[in-house]
């Protein structure tokens, strides 16, 4: 499950979150489902329309990766527009992880989290929607409460890396995969990310986790 809040600075950057997972291909074992929103600012100054992610509207919308359309840039398949919705809130990602869990049932779930990360101070940021406000970490652990507990929470951003997270999802999941400090700007290499977790369907969480710390710190060398 991937949550890609991109309605700010990091909209670029998350063009090719999509067409990454894409790139990995598909395996029946594993599922991925995405929850993705742009920032038409920032696209902007790129020359992009919503058209630059094969999309009709800047909407946030929901797409189940099937692997059985033309590739282009953004959602090779059709995808669900649910309107302009607030990334930073709880109530949201908690609908996403349900409907996620609904659409595509599974023994075990990884969410990513995708967007910037503050530490202690929150995590997230909507700019259409919520200005420079964050999801505090108080929010993301009532978010999490009533969805049932995950096997992995990969935060895909800067400073997450903490004893204020930890606490904060100590029931919610059993394992994290996080960073102490800041990032690169294209964060997880999600082709070589997949292809970690599709190589390893029957694995235990431990051994999947370790395995996307060492897909993200390969990507880097």
């Amino acid at each position: 499950m991937v949550y890609m809040a991109a309605d700010n600075d990091r909209a670029l950057s998350g063009l090719f979150v999509i067409d990454e997972l894409e790139a990995a291909g598909t395996n029946p074992e594993v599922q991925v489902l995405v929850q993705a929103e742009y920032n038409p600012t920032q696209l902007s100054l790129h020359g992009c329309t919503a058209s630059c992610f094969n999309r009709p509207n800047f909407n946030t919308f929901r797409y189940r990766l099937t692997g059985a359309q033309p590739n282009v840039t953004g959602p090779n398949g059709s995808a669900t527009d649910i309107g302009n919705r607030d990334m930073t809130s709880p109530a949201q990602l908690t609908e996403f992880v349900t409907w996620a869990k609904q659409t595509a049932p599974a023994e075990r779930y990884i969410l990513v989290l995708w967007n910037h990360g503050g530490g202690y101070t929150g995590l997230l940021q909507d700019e259409t929607s919520a200005g420079s406000g964050l999801m505090s970490l108080g929010g993301l652990r009532t978010a999490l409460a009533s969805t049932g507990t995950l096997d992995i929470i990969d935060f895909d951003m800067c400073l997450m890396g903490a004893y204020e997270t930890l606490h904060g999802i100590r029931d919610v999941a059993k394992y994290a995969v996080f960073s102490e400090e800041v990032v690169p700007g294209a964060g997880n290499p999600y082709d070589t990310w997949l292809k970690a977790v599709q190589e390893r369907a029957s694995s235990d969480p431990a051994t999947v986790a370790a395995a996307l710390v060492d897909a993200f710190d390969a990507s880097y060398q």
